[in-house]
């Protein structure tokens, strides 16, 4: 029976719940033996060697948006047989502090990207802009968009006395991009919107009582 390890830095993260634990099932239904892994985001190289038992037991590796330096990841190469790394964002840059900013550029930041594509068997990017970024350095590539399965979500029921709550479901630092869509929620008559996160909204945006959504399968 092969095994599957499934590393990222926050399993609870909607990329990696996305990703990462809506395959987890079907994968186990296939005859993989899957085990999910937090993997720190410091303790660079020790990270690694903690983890050698581990990614040895593995005949797979899948790195979830983890970069690794040149040398951190030759290490995770020597420890392990195959390797996949999982990106569905622009990991290479930093994100703007404020909306409309550019991105920072980060030589870092690329070299770590550059080197984790070149040590790894294949780059699973979730368009294809990301593909284009990782092919110079990538051995192969696949396109896999980031899926959920619909069926498990309601269609609303709201009515012009029961207005439409539209929910942000991102992560909290995210919130700022909110902005982009304020025009078109504003068309959207009495529509209340919030993050379903418990901590404090900017000005202008409600927050809601958090509610738990339903767990997304792959679609």
């Amino acid at each position: 029976m092969p095994n599957v390890v499934l590393l990222g830095y926050g399993l609870d993260q909607p990329s990696f719940r996305h990703r990462m634990a809506s395959v987890i099932a079907p994968l186990e239904m296939a005859g993989f033996r899957v085990r999910p892994e937090r993997f720190p985001s410091r303790r660079y190289g020790l990270r690694t060697w903690e983890r050698r038992d581990l990614l040895r037991w593995a005949d797979v590796v899948v790195l979830h948006q983890i970069k690794l330096s040149a040398i951190e990841a030759s290490l995770v190469a020597a420890l392990s047989r195959r390797r996949v790394f999982d990106v569905d964002d622009a990991i290479y840059v930093r994100k703007p502090r404020r909306l409309g900013d550019p991105v920072d550029e980060s030589i870092w930041r690329r070299r770590k990207f550059a080197a984790t594509c070149r040590w790894a068997d294949v780059v699973a990017a979730g368009n294809d802009v990301l593909a284009a970024v990782a092919r110079p350095a990538a051995h192969d590539i696949v396109i896999l968009p980031t899926s959920i399965d619909t069926s498990v979500y309601r269609a609303t029921t709201a009515s012009a006395a029961d207005p439409p709550t539209i929910a942000w479901i991102g992560s909290p630092e995210n919130l700022i991009y909110l902005e982009m869509i304020r025009p078109a929620v504003s068309s959207v008559r009495s529509s209340r919107i919030g993050p379903m996160y418990p901590w404090s909204p900017s000005p202008g945006v409600r927050k809601p009582k958090r509610r738990r959504s339903p767990q997304p399968t792959s679609g």
